[in-house]
Parts: structure tokens; C-alpha cells; sequence
């Protein structure tokens, strides 16, 4: 059977694991809403910065598209492809084409600019080259002339030493309006300003990374975790698919080529043949929010411990009055009714002088008694002597 205090005693540690449960269950709220908005603030982050380097890529081909195509209109340009090659040029307009050939190199960077240029008239056939394919060679059936006769546009590019940025342009004769091209042209460039824009870690902290996958799901660029494996690192993750199958960019976490998992965002350039992805370990944005988590924790805890031995001194200090006035009441002598003398605070005061009261009225009430019994007594003599002297 359990005492008063057994009971209060049972009651007050459930009390004490209530309120320890308290900071642990606001502790864990507030740890999930702050790594949610980490998070979503990682997501953004990584969207812009998905967006705005594809941007600085589509600028740099754009650009390089713009310069080819200027070239393709040179007077002496257009001559070679009006004769289908050198054979019968006159001697000057050959020096025109190699002035302004050199003046065109010099001015879009020399060695870091245009090299290996291949000029195609739209037959297929190759009218000058720079490169390892001859004059003379056939081209017709090559899906980037085929599709130069038509647009510009550019692709990646790898000669098994470097990565390179292959420009394709049509070549309109500029005499005529509207009419087919007569020709492509070809050439490459270094990526070393792509590779500015995706080898900077910027905002991406330790093991943040951005590079780009073809459409063979083949990495062409530099990874900061698999070094020249450009053209060699298959790379078949979730935006790869979604690019490619659903023209659909992704902001999500999945596991990238390594197994691990990542935040990522891709930016699809379907039409340029290639998906930009920046993406940072999972576990980074875990290290990044551990320090708040701590210090939340830190913070329950304290507070878990303030309560708990906020709650023991206010058990011991009232488990010792209880327990004389439990005893105080187990051994208390009715027929000798005096006051209980426990000195307390709170409500075992309060108890002890509610006893004491009652301990009083009693009393009263015994005086009450006697006194009524002692006239009933009274009255009975005097009702016995009447009956005698009747």
C-alpha cells in the first residue's frame, strides 16, 4: 500500500520527466526547422549558381559563335568557298586570305584562340584544313556539317589530351539574300574559360563542385573528385535522366556519380547537347548546421537540469514535514487532544493549521458536551428527589 509521500513522491517524478521531455521535444523541433531552411537556403543557393553559370558558358560559345561567323563573311573568306578551294585563286587574293586569317587568330587570342579550322563547301568536301583531315576528304555524311549546313552551334570535343570546344558555322554567300549556304566552317578553341566558370568553387564550400555530362552521360569537364576522367567518367544520375528523357532541370538531393549522396541543381541545354550540375555533399550541410544543433542541445539540457533540481529541492524540502505530520497523525492521542506543532512552509502550513483548527472545534465541542451532560445530570437528581417525596 502506498504512503501519502510514496504517492506525491510518484507524481512529482512524472512530473520531472515531463518537463525534462520538454526541452527535448522543442529541441528537436527547432533542430528540424533550422535544417530545413538550410536546406532550402543550400537549394537556392545552388540554383543560382546552376543558372548563372550556364549562363557564363552560353556566353563564352556565344561569343566564339559570333566571331566565327564574322570570319565567315571576309571578302577573301567567301572567295575560297566561290572557287571551292585555292586551285586557280589568284596569287593576291591567296595573301588576302592568309592576312586575314592570322589578323583573325591574333585577334581571338592566338593560342588560346581558334585552332584546326576546316573549311567544307556543302558538298561535303574539304577545301582547306588546318587540322588532320586532308583537303580533298569527305565530309558529307558527318552530322556536324549536316547539321552546320543549317545553324551554328557547338559541342564538346576531346583529342585524348585535352577538352575542347568544337564551333560549327554555315557560310552564306553574302551577295545573295536567303540563300542556301554554300559551305561550313569549323574550327576549336581551348576550354579554359569554360573551365573558369566550373572549376570555381566560389560559395560552394569544401566539397561543393559544377561540371557538365553529354549526352551519352559522359563527364566532359573537370571533377574536383574525378581528375582527368573527362570523356571517361560515365555519369548516369537523376538530372542526367531527367534532362535528357524530360527536358526537366532538378533541384533535389540524390546520390551523384560517386554513391554519395548530394544536394544538386541542374540546368539543361538540351539543344547544346549537355546538362550543368552543381551539387555539394549532403554531409557538409549537415557539418554546417552541427554547431546550432550542439548549442541547442546544450541549451535543453541546462534547462532539463535547472528543472530536475529545481523539482528535488522542492521535494526534499517538503517530503520531511510530510512525513512528521504522517507520523504525527498515526500516533496522535485522541484522548488527549493538543495541537500539532510542525513548523513548515507552504502548503503543509496551511494543512497543519487546518488540523490545528479542527483540533480546536473539537475541543469546543467536547466542552460543549460535558457541560450538557452535567446538566442532564443535574436535572435527572432533581427529577429522582420529585419522585421520592411523590
Amino acid at each position: 500500500m502506498l504512503t501519502l509521500l510514496d504517492k506525491l513522491k510518484t507524481r512529482l517524478v512524472l512530473f520531472i520527466i515531463l518537463f525534462s521531455v520538454i526541452p527535448l521535444v522543442t529541441m528537436a523541433y527547432f533542430t528540424n526547422v533550422v535544417y530545413h531552411e538550410t536546406v532550402e537556403k543550400t537549394k537556392i543557393v545552388l540554383e543560382s549558381e546552376a543558372f548563372q553559370r550556364s549562363n557564363a558558358i552560353k556566353l563564352v560559345l556565344d561569343l566564339r559563335t559570333q566571331q566565327l561567323q564574322t570570319f565567315s563573311g571576309i571578302k577573301s573568306i567567301q572567295e575560297v568557298f566561290e572557287n571551292n578551294g585555292f586551285d586557280g585563286l589568284p596569287k593576291n587574293m591567296i595573301d588576302d586570305f592568309k592576312i586575314d586569317l592570322g589578323e583573325f587568330q591574333e585577334h581571338t587570342g592566338n593560342t588560346d584562340g581558334f585552332r584546326n579550322y576546316k573549311f567544307i563547301d556543302k558538298t561535303g568536301k574539304i577545301i582547306f584544313s588546318t587540322g588532320i583531315l586532308n583537303v580533298g576528304d569527305d565530309m558529307s555524311k558527318d552530322p556536324d556539317f549536316i547539321r552546320g549546313l543549317h545553324e551554328p552551334f557547338t559541342s564538346f570535343v576531346y583529342d585524348g589530351y585535352n577538352r575542347l570546344n568544337k564551333i560549327i558555322v554555315p557560310v552564306h554567300n553574302h551577295s545573295l539574300e536567303h540563300a542556301d549556304s554554300i559551305g561550313v566552317i569549323t574550327a576549336e578553341i581551348p576550354s579554359k574559360l569554360v573551365d573558369k566558370i566550373l572549376l570555381n568553387r566560389h560559395g560552394l564550400g569544401n566539397t561543393g563542385e559544377s561540371y557538365i555530362v553529354n549526352k551519352d552521360s559522359m563527364l566532359i569537364s573537370d571533377s574536383r573528385f574525378a581528375n582527368h576522367e573527362k570523356f571517361k567518367q560515365i555519369v548516369d544520375t537523376q538530372p542526367i535522366s531527367e534532362c535528357f528523357n524530360n527536358d526537366h532541370n532538378i533541384t533535389s538531393l540524390y546520390p551523384d556519380y560517386r554513391g554519395i549522396l548530394v544536394y544538386g541543381s541542374s540546368i539543361c541545354e538540351n539543344e547544346l547537347g549537355y546538362v550543368l550540375l552543381v551539387e555539394i555533399d549532403e554531409s557538409e550541410i549537415h557539418s554546417t548546421i552541427q554547431p546550432l544543433i550542439n548549442q541547442i542541445i546544450l541549451i535543453a539540457g541546462v534547462i532539463g537540469v535547472i528543472i530536475f533540481g529545481f523539482i528535488v529541492m522542492y521535494i526534499k524540502s517538503i517530503s520531511k514535514p510530510i512525513d512528521q505530520l504522517v507520523n504525527t497523525c498515526k500516533n496522535y492521542d485522541v484522548s488527549n487532544l493538543q495541537e500539532i506543532n510542525i513548523k513548515s512552509k507552504g502548503e503543509i502550513n496551511d494543512i497543519v493549521k487546518a488540523l490545528n483548527t479542527l483540533i480546536s472545534r473539537v475541543k469546543n465541542n467536547e466542552k460543549e458536551i460535558e457541560s450538557n451532560v452535567n446538566q442532564i445530570k443535574e436535572k435527572t437528581k432533581q427529577m429522582e428527589k420529585l419522585a421520592t417525596i411523590g
